[in-house]
Order: structure tokens, then C-alpha cells, then sequence
């Protein structure tokens, strides 16, 4: 399970909506695409189109110490920039959804001390 945003979006831009996202998440077919049961934070429940992490995947990383993790953002840079940008862009949302004290903040912790 995750804490995340839902964004709705009219029926009318979901198709252009759903291509985008599939372009930008899908280059590595590390997920699988599909719809799901979401809780919106009044308890109501909604479909939500998303992405599921393929385990077996060869790119899926698992359970890496914490040391290793932040080995790779700061080696990994990709055709939208560097593991590092993405890491920090991500907890900065995070923090803006109230999202805080979790992996990827202890991740981000332990690069800013190894610089």
C-alpha cells in the first residue's frame, strides 16, 4: 500500500492523460498499468488508474540497505535527469502532502551526509 494524491480528470482528457503517463512510467515496463480500489481521505472509495511495481521485474530493487540505495541515486541519471533531482523533487512533494519520515527521507538524509 502507498499514501499518495488522487487527481481526478474528466472523462474527456483521460485518454491523453492515461497515454502521458504511460509514456513517462512505462519505459521500462517495471509496472503493470491498471485500475484499483483508492480511499480518499474522507473515506470515500474510488478507482483510480495507477501503476504496480513488478517484483520479479530485473529493475525492481527491493529491500536494499540504506547505504547501497544511496549509492545508486547518486550514480543513477536517466534521459529526465539525475536519480538525485528525482529523489529530491519526490520528498519535496511528499512533504508537501504531509508525507514525511519515510525511506526515501532517510535516503536523502543519508546522500546530504556522504557529500
Amino acid at each position: 500500500s502507498c499514501r499518495g494524491r488522487v487527481m481526478r480528470v474528466s472523462a474527456e482528457d483521460a485518454g491523453d492523460v492515461i497515454d502521458y503517463l504511460n509514456e513517462r512510467e512505462m519505459v521500462n515496463q517495471v509496472y503493470t498499468p491498471g485500475t484499483c480500489g483508492v480511499r480518499l481521505d474522507d473515506g470515500r472509495r474510488v478507482l483510480a488508474y495507477t501503476y504496480i511495481v513488478r517484483r520479479d521485474h530485473a529493475k525492481y530493487c527491493c529491500k536494499l540497505p540504506l547505504d547501497r540505495a544511496a549509492e545508486m541515486v547518486r550514480q543513477g541519471h536517466g534521459p529526465a535527469g539525475s536519480s538525485l533531482e528525482y529523489l529530491e523533487n519526490t520528498v519535496a512533494h511528499m512533504d508537501e502532502l504531509g508525507i514525511t519520515g519515510g525511506l526515501l527521507h532517510r535516503i536523502r538524509l543519508l546522500h546530504r551526509s556522504l557529500r
